[in-house]
């Protein structure tokens, strides 16, 4: 598996992929910097500090779920690609081959994903140090941290099962679609105004950001079954079909 890994690694790193990677990154660092609101200057700021902060934290949240989700979405559609397909079928020589495919496609995934939150984290916490005089303690950052985790787990097992069952790469909006959604609607007040929101943020993962602090409303349990549930589904319709 570490062979097919390895591939997967020679696969994606292209040149397209990573000119498409930095600028999805070269947009989020633009976007966080600006909203720190430094242009008003540091001591400004420090006056300021309570009612800047909070609007930084919300649109930072906002930016940081955009970026990460869409570069998690990207690969996920990127790694289902008629190329990459045309690759698995190549390599594919008996039935067992297939479940390393799919799996090392998944690890190289994960992989990927970690390394987006790793350098995103990064620059987060370096504007967050350098240009602001806001302070955010570091149980809120470890909490967002983890739960970022769980959603990007949760929306490349979401791209990967539908991508796999419906075979065609515009169905790739929908994780994007609900992405959205899920941003739009990530009031607390909004959400306990709907019993089908409510129902709807207990299951799917999402960071919100309410009275000064860090919420989720996901049950953590069915949030996990519901990502084993879709690579089970993913893996046992990929071994039924054929590459074709």
């Amino acid at each position: 598996m570490n062979e097919q890994i390895k591939m997967e690694y020679r696969f994606f790193f292209q040149k397209t992929t990573i000119s498409i990677i930095c600028v999805f990154l070269t947009f989020y660092f633009l976007s966080i910097l600006y909203s720190t609101g430094i242009s008003n200057g540091w001591l400004y700021l420090d006056a300021f500090r309570e009612e800047y902060q909070d609007e930084f934290i919300k649109d930072s949240l906002l930016i940081i779920n955009f970026t990460y989700l869409s570069l998690v979405i990207f690969t996920g559609i990127f790694m289902h690609s008629q190329a990459h397909q045309n690759l698995a079928k190549y390599i594919v020589d008996y039935p067992l081959k297939k479940i390393e495919v799919f799996f090392s496609n998944i690890f190289f995934q994960l992989f990927v994903l970690l390394l987006y939150i790793t350098i995103i984290s990064i620059a987060f916490i370096l504007i967050l140090n350098t240009f602001t005089p806001f302070n955010i303690s570091h149980d809120k950052l470890w909490f967002c941290l983890k739960l970022m985790v769980i959603e990007g787990i949760f929306y490349l097992a979401l791209i990967n099962s539908i991508l796999i069952i419906f075979q065609h790469i515009l169905i790739g909006l929908i994780p994007i679609a609900l992405m959205w959604y899920m941003e739009i609607n990530a009031n607390i007040y909004i959400i306990n105004s709907s019993e089908i929101l409510k129902n709807i943020y207990s299951w799917i993962p999402s960071i919100i950001y309410s009275n000064k602090d860090f919420i989720a409303l996901i049950d953590f349990v069915s949030s996990y079954l519901i990502i084993i549930s879709l690579i089970l589904v993913s893996l046992t319709i990929y071994l039924r079909r054929d590459i074709l």
